[in-house]
């Protein structure tokens, strides 16, 4: 039981020794009454005035800081059981001095306002009419009241203080902390000196991990008793609280934890900063001395910016709002370095529930995307720190399953503020002048010319071509095959299909020796040591190295070859003819091992896909699958319907699902030649040079078929009812080609690998336009889309991709609506059904989507040379270098994020269900931590005194933050990598 004194006194005194706090009443007859501090509610001084009312000053008070500059004045009236007179009230505001902080003085200070009342008032709002109170100045009141114009009763002086800062949020509920819901924060109560659980303790407290340490001394924030933690980047002390059962952290509520803290004496050794970093957790924290990783269990509530304080300051973390319910809180303090370690104390912890649910975009941004700052905290900050951060923050699935379904990349939700926050876009991109950048790279039409140019759609010119019905198969194999999950793809036969391979038609165009041969008339130059196959088999060197043959896989292959010089119809016709020989010979079967030999090829297998090799296949089993029921397919390739049937699946790297402009930019060379000096120069001269030969090979082409026109109408019916389901891996990358620089952000709207949108290699059947491509209409200021968290040049690319010739407001995506191809976080309002960027081609799955160009990502590259993973040991927490995409600008390109849109990628085994939880969120920031100056206050007894201090409030303004959503492990896999180890493993 706490007890509650209103007694007829002279004065009171707090005593305190490093044990005991008593509170001593002093009353008249020299006798004195103990009571010890923690039993004591309040204490109330009431003057002599016998057989009368009582009037009682409640706010403003010293305890608290007021936020207004015009406040609101309460007190309470309690009456006797006599009949009173004509009541009236008399509040008197004084401006104190600080060199004279007696009470006893109260009638001679500065008088700031003076107002009677009638007895029904006891709350008045400070008038604005009036001049209003400043901060920096000590303030007190006090209400009188008259009985028929006699005094009968006066409340105590109330000091109190103004702290008007302009901020998003209440700074009292900060300073005041009037229901914290953890218990003891001051660690008063049960203080004992020494280690935490070992010879030290402190009431409600344990240690978390490591070795904190219980101070019992005068030298706390205000009052005796704090905690001494340490920690670096990876591993310290901290100090944990089971929160009591009426006070548990429940989901969807708001909380703000503030605490007291100070930098301890430092040395070379130690750090001349802090941040100060709070979690909430059920069940355990792992007791290894580091600093706990985020998990299903494990929340960040919230991390404070760089703290360099020699005394004791308030600081406090943003507005959490927790995804789950929790039991726990722990605290504890780290350095942005495994060679520092900061040496922190903490004191006064308060972690309370608020209704500021403000939102991560707490502060004003200018039309640059800076803050807005008020001039008047800076000007008094005598410091500020700015300070850069990437925090791991958790797995999506653990932290917004409350969103929707997190095992897919659709849940989230649009206008949400935290997604991006601040930034800037670099002066020189928001001035882009593209048609003088057209002009200094040689083409002297504008960016409307060159846009008509690839608005063109070029007819087929080609001649007929006779196809022969593919022989019929007949299988003779007696030995089912068996899943080994142990390979990839479950251990079935790999069907490699390559992409557009331009050296096909320089070659014709050149004469070369097997360039001139077409299919199906010259078969000899698509099998072993022909002119197509040798092409093919080199294009896929590099992928087979790096992903089966170095890790020893022995999944039998077929790497079949088509004659980009002719139709994409002729191309289905060779690779249904190349995959039909194989599994009857064996011919083209290369084996890595299998007890089978060559017999029995594709039994069950997989297709594996690169650019162009993804349109082909999917109309190739299209078609097969057709030639079950049609006779006028029947007529050209035979009953091939058995081949899809013994397809599991189709994976398609970087295809062009949707058609590329690239080949409408190839084919209009042949009557625009001033395109040629905007192309890769490794381009042979042939193509780009306009000749009527040259004109002739290349509408004769597959490059016909592969115009987005063309595929999104001829070929649509055939790629929507492929039977084989399709996963489509996507790329976009900062630059595209190696050479085709500016060309690229014209040429494909929205991301793209250079070759083709990661909109068409997703398998979204939109018709994308430069002004429309599959995208969104952003939410806010175009700063919002500026990757701030990668290197700048990469981030320029990225935003003229995304912006440069959209509609206002409009701005073009990945395969993703919400994730860009770095795995940012994007500021959407709203999508258009025919833009969607998630729209879909039937039985087509996105999986992955990264920032890897056209070709290094299918390929695959070996992990950077001379890396010794000696020097990297699990300790350390370093990863190795993954399998890095092609560089733009001299920066590495490495990101994977997933994109999936179907349940159905789960429920067919196509994907491991351990993919539902392995995409995470890190977020990566800048802010300033500003120092602006408090008043603090106190009343001391005796005599009757305020101490008036000026202290620190540390505020942290973001000056940006981005948020990614990337794959589990995307610093050292790749997009093959995530294929090859989570794809129809079943």
């Amino acid at each position: 039981m706490k007890y509650f004194f209103s007694v007829f006194m002279l004065f009171a005194i707090v005593s305190s020794t490093s044990y005991a706090q008593n509170v001593e009443i002093y009353m008249q007859k020299n006798s004195v009454a103990r009571y010890p501090m923690e039993v004591v509610d309040s204490i109330r001084f009431t003057p002599c005035f016998p057989d009368t009312l009582t009037v009682v000053a409640i706010s403003p008070n010293a305890d608290c800081a007021t936020s207004s500059p015009r406040p609101t004045f309460e007190w309470e009236i309690q009456l006797s059981n006599r009949q009173f007179g004509e009541i009236t009230h008399e509040l008197t505001i004084v401006e104190m001095s600080v060199q004279d902080t007696s009470f006893a003085a109260f009638d001679t200070k500065k008088q700031v306002f003076v107002r009677i009342f009638d007895r029904s008032v006891n709350i008045f709002a400070f008038p604005a009419t009036s001049p209003k109170l400043v901060m920096g100045k000590i303030y007190a009141w006090r209400v009188k009241t008259f009985e028929n114009g006699k005094l009968i009763a006066l409340s105590e002086v109330k000091p109190f203080y103004i702290i008007d800062y302009p901020l998003p949020f209440n700074i009292a509920e900060v300073l005041c902390c009037s229901k914290s819901l953890l218990s003891n924060g001051t660690f008063q109560v049960g203080n004992k000196t020494g280690i935490l659980d070992v010879q030290g303790s402190v009431a409600n407290w344990n240690a978390g991990y490591g070795s904190p340490i219980v101070k019992s001394d005068s030298d706390g924030c205000k009052d005796p008793g704090y905690i001494q933690l340490n920690g670096n980047r990876i591993a310290g002390s901290s100090i944990k609280q089971q929160l009591p059962a009426t006070n548990k952290i429940i989901q969807g509520k708001h909380y703000r934890l503030s605490f007291c803290t100070r930098l301890r004496n430092s040395d070379r050794k130690n750090s001349d900063y802090v941040l100060i970093k709070a979690v909430a957790f059920n069940s355990s924290l792992p007791n290894t001395g580091l600093h706990p990783t985020p998990t299903s269990d494990i929340a960040i509530i919230g991390w404070t910016g760089k703290l360099s304080l020699k005394e004791w300051a308030t600081a406090s973390l943003k507005v959490w709002s927790p995804n789950k319910n929790f039991d726990n809180i722990a605290i504890y303090c780290y350095t942005n370095s495994e060679d520092t370690i900061a040496l922190c104390d903490i004191d006064n912890i308060c972690f309370q529930e608020t209704t500021d649910s403000v939102s991560c975009d707490d502060y004003v941004y200018d039309g640059n995307g800076q803050p807005v700052i008020d001039s008047s905290m800076v000007s008094q900050a005598p410091d500020t720190t700015y300070n850069y951060y990437d925090e791991y923050t958790g797995l999506t699935s653990d932290l917004y399953s409350q969103q929707g379904n997190t095992t897919l990349d659709t849940w989230y939700p649009n206008n949400d503020p935290c997604a991006s926050i601040g930034g800037f876009v670099p002066l020189e991109i928001q001035n882009t002048n593209f048609n003088d950048t057209l002009k200094s790279l040689g083409y002297e039409g504008t960016s409307e010319d060159l846009d008509k140019v690839l608005s063109q759609t070029f007819a087929d010119s080609s001649k007929k071509i006779t196809l022969n019905p593919i022989p019929a198969y007949a299988s003779k194999c007696n030995q089912q095959f068996v899943p080994n999950k142990d390979l990839p793809f479950g251990g079935r036969d790999i069907i490699f299909v390559h992409g557009l391979q331009l050296k096909h038609l320089c070659d014709r165009a050149g004469e070369i020796s097997g360039a001139i041969a077409n299919w199906p008339t010259s078969p000899a130059e698509f099998e072993s040591g022909g002119y197509y196959k040798k092409i093919a088999e080199d294009g896929w060197a590099d992928h087979i190295k790096t992903w089966m043959t170095s890790k020893g896989y022995k999944n039998r292959y077929l790497i079949v070859s088509y004659n980009c010089s002719q139709p994409i119809i002729v191309a289905a016709h060779a690779m249904l003819t190349q995959i039909r020989n194989a599994m009857a010979t064996g011919i083209g079967v290369v084996n890595l091992g299998d007890p089978r030999k060559t017999e029995c090829f594709a039994q069950s297998s997989v297709i594996i896909s690169h650019s162009t090799g993804g349109l082909v296949s999917d109309i190739a089993m299209s078609i097969a699958e057709k030639t079950k029921t049609d006779p006028i397919l029947q007529a050209q390739f035979g009953n091939v319907g058995y081949i899809p049937d013994r397809v599991k699946g189709h994976i398609a790297f970087h295809s062009v699902l949707a058609g590329s402009k690239m080949a409408t930019v190839f084919l209009a060379l042949q009557t625009s030649p001033a395109l040629g000096n905007l192309i890769n120069s490794q381009i042979c001269t042939e193509l780009r040079t306009p000749s009527p030969a040259m004109r002739i090979i290349t509408l004769s082409s597959i490059l016909v078929d592969l115009q987005p026109a063309v595929v999104t109408t001829l070929w649509n019916p055939f790629i929507n009812t492929t039977p084989v389901p399709t996963i489509t891996i996507a790329g976009g990358h900062p630059y595209g080609v190696d050479g085709v620089g500016y060309l690229n952000w014209a040429l494909h709207p929205g991301l793209d690998d250079g070759v083709s949108t990661m909109s068409s290699q997703s398998g979204n059947p939109n018709f994308e336009t430069g002004a429309q491509p599959s995208g969104y209409f952003r939410n806010s200021n175009p700063f919002k889309v500026y990757d701030m968290g990668i290197a700048t040049s990469r981030a320029n690319s990225y935003y003229m991709n995304q912006t440069l010739y959209t509609d206002a407001g409009y701005v073009g995506s990945s395969g993703i609506t919400h994730l860009s191809a770095t795995g940012m976080l994007q500021p959407v309002a709203s999508t258009l059904p025919i833009s969607n960027p998630e729209n879909r081609y039937k039985n087509h799955y996105s999986f992955i989507q990264s920032a890897s160009d056209h070709y290094i990502g299918p390929r695959g590259k070996s992990p950077n040379e001379g890396f010794d993973p000696a020097n990297f040991p699990a300790s350390s927490g370093f990863q190795p270098p993954n399998y890095d995409y092609d560089e733009s600008f001299g920066r590495r390109n490495y990101e994977e994020s997933r994109a999936i849109t179907n349940t159905d990628i789960y429920t067919k085994g196509l994907v491991s269900p351990l993919i539902a939880t392995m995409q995470a969120e890190h977020i990566r920031g800048l802010d300033i931590t500003i120092p602006i100056p408090i008043p603090n206050m106190s009343i001391k007894f005796p005599p009757l005194r305020i101490k008036f201090w000026w202290t620190y409030y540390y505020i942290v303004i973001p000056i940006w933050q981005r948020k990614y959503h990337n794959m589990v492990g995307y610093g050292s896999e790749s997009e093959a990598s995530y294929v090859y180890k989570y794809v129809l493993r079943q």
